[in-house]
């Protein structure tokens, strides 16, 4: 063979090459003049144990308006199977390469791709592409981002990751090295500083106050309040709240905070992190609430749901302030203590990934994510330190951290990651974590050192739990015309021999010492103070049964008063929202009362 055949063979041999690399690395390459200060450079195939989609690889993708050229590599574009499937299934879906697919488009895109993504998934990858982009929502994603994350996790699967692990999986190998060289306990990429929750529309404190104090203090921030809503954005919410260091939460009084304060008390029941601002409510007959005048009936009871709030805060050792400005203050003071005290940090430790492995590796059939079936919990700890313990075993090593019911019956006891490192590190001899979460030292007070709490009255301090006990709590509004207690539940609870409560206002010490919980929402009360006590309830994993019946559409009077359809969509919102936030964590909802009492009693004897 001549010299000129060798060089001609040798350079077909490296035009096969490069038509066999990444479609991904072909289309990153970009020239400089075409995008004037930004420099691009080619990814380069993945030399890794498995394919994963890294932040920096984002970074590449939008850090620019990010396109494929049109004048560079064509021949390698057309040649490319995988290029032509990704032109296909994004022309099918959106159109123009130069368009954006929506949101709520990009998990049908991956699925015509033979990517059959979850919608947490989903939202997981979308909250990357919004971080790494710089964008103030996930609404969207570029062409080039999805032929990126496309082609990544084809390669995953074809090196045999299962379709059902979870994107931040795919994340985790490359992200682990990296992030520890940059800071040592940094945070997953999808989390925040402050998640900013409360009340919404028509609102303002977010854009007014809070958003600009952050931003001058460096603080990393989630807004749930978007122009454009869309379905997808819950699993992206939920995400962001579950990953934030502090939850903000503002009450304003210029709504009827119907969600906002049956979310927030459920908040103060279950996370540690919490930092709440009440404005004084002063509405009175003729306010203008949520755009409409209310009643003095309605002012009275949304105070009696502020109050019932206020209660459960101080039960909880939550921050309540009164003004945004001095709860901001507080929550940078608290930041920065949280950053003091990372250098004790123990996640970087071999032991505590071990623990936070096995958790995950026995966290299945629970009834959301973060939680562990007691059964789940003993199987654990003989994998990780050859102990055999029996559930009641684990039950008295936690009871200090841990309000739990027996496991007798229906009943379930769950764990959270802390709750189990504390049992684990008993016998791995570890530091116990659980006492701090997200910085979050429960052991010392920020009241004495940071900012002005609200002070709170006699009836709001913290109260001690009663040594006596009754089998029925009955939580709801009574009345002349609101009867359930005298009609239904007294009696049939007095044919069974049972004990029972009858609440006349708040009163957690019984409340939380009671063997059954039963709440009724009937549907001629706005109840919003029921919804908001059952909310902390199921925090508390407490044993309830709630009875939920809607507001009517067309028609509805409260105590003689007829509702606005404003105020019926407010407090039906309210209902839908608790009801799910009821199953979610397996708790029995009815319509009827008589059925929601016969299962209240049933769960009593």
């Amino acid at each position: 063979m001549d010299s000129d055949d060798f060089h001609h063979q040798q350079q077909q041999q490296q035009q096969q090459q490069r038509r066999r690399r990444s479609t991904t690395a072909v289309l990153l390459q970009q020239h400089q003049q075409q995008q004037p200060g930004v420099r691009w450079r080619a990814v380069q195939p993945a030399r890794r144990s498995c394919s994963a989609v890294t932040e920096r690889d984002m970074m590449m993708v939008t850090a620019g308006a990010w396109q494929p050229s049109r004048q560079h590599s064509l021949t390698a574009k057309r040649s490319s199977r995988v290029y032509r499937e990704l032109c296909s299934a994004w022309n099918s879906r959106v159109g123009s390469q130069n368009s954006n697919a929506p949101a709520h488009r990009v998990q049908a895109l991956f699925s015509d791709l033979g990517l059959y993504l979850t919608s947490v998934q989903v939202a997981e990858m979308m909250q990357c592409v919004m971080k790494c982009a710089n964008r103030s929502s996930p609404v969207y994603m570029t062409f080039g981002e999805f032929c990126l994350l496309a082609r990544k996790l084809k390669n995953g699967l074809d090196r045999g990751i299962p379709r059902s692990v979870q994107f931040s999986r795919l994340l985790e190998k490359d992200q682990e090295k990296h992030i520890r060289g940059i800071k040592k306990n940094s945070r997953s990429p999808h989390s925040y500083d402050v998640f900013l929750g409360g009340s919404c529309n028509p609102t303002t404190w977010r854009q007014d106050l809070a958003i600009p104090y952050l931003q001058d203090a460096g603080v990393s921030f989630y807004n749930p309040q978007v122009d454009h809503w869309s379905q997808d954005l819950i699993e992206i919410e939920h995400a962001a709240k579950e990953s934030a260091t502090i939850l903000f939460y503002v009450i304003d009084s210029q709504t009827r905070n119907v969600v906002s304060d049956i979310e927030t008390a459920n908040f103060a029941g279950n996370h540690n992190n919490l930092v709440l601002v009440i404005h004084p409510q002063d509405a009175i007959a003729g306010s203008v609430v949520a755009g409409e005048p209310i009643s003095f009936r309605e002012a009275e009871d949304i105070r009696e749901a502020l109050t019932t709030l206020h209660k459960i805060a101080a039960n909880q050792g939550t921050l309540v302030f009164d003004n945004i400005p001095e709860a901001l203050n507080n929550v940078i003071q608290i930041l920065k203590d949280k950053n003091r005290q990372s250098n004790d940090t123990v996640e970087d430790n071999p032991t505590y990934r071990k623990i936070r492995d096995a958790f995950n590796k026995f966290n299945v059939d629970a009834p959301g994510p973060g939680k562990m079936k007691i059964s789940h919990v003993t199987r654990a700890i003989q994998f990780l330190a050859n102990q055999n313990l029996s559930e009641n075993d684990v039950l008295n090593l936690t009871s200090e951290h841990q309000d739990t019911k027996d496991v007798g019956g229906n009943h379930q006891v769950y764990f959270t990651f802390n709750q189990f490192y504390a049992v684990a590190s008993k016998f791995l001899q570890l530091p116990d974590k659980n006492n701090r979460r997200n910085g979050f030292d429960i052991g010392h007070s920020y009241r004495l050192n940071v900012g002005r709490p609200l002070y709170l009255s006699h009836e709001s301090v913290e109260t001690t739990r009663s040594s006596k006990t009754t089998d029925i709590y009955l939580a709801g509004e009574s009345g002349d015309d609101i009867r359930w207690r005298e009609d239904i539940a007294i009696p049939m609870i007095k044919k069974s021999n049972l004990t029972y409560h009858a609440a006349s206002k708040t009163d957690l010490s019984v409340l939380l010492d009671a063997h059954t919980l039963l709440f009724v929402i009937p549907n001629n009360s706005r109840s919003l103070a029921t919804m908001t006590l059952a909310a902390y309830s199921i925090a508390k994993s407490c044993r309830m049964v709630i009875c939920i019946q809607n507001l009517s559409k067309d028609y509805c009077t409260v105590r003689g008063e007829k509702l606005t359809q404003t105020a019926i969509n407010d407090y039906n919102r309210g209902r839908i929202y608790l009801a799910d936030l009821a199953s979610r964590e397996r708790v029995p909802v009815f319509e009827s009362i008589k059925e929601a009492v016969e299962i209240a009693v049933q769960k009593s004897l």
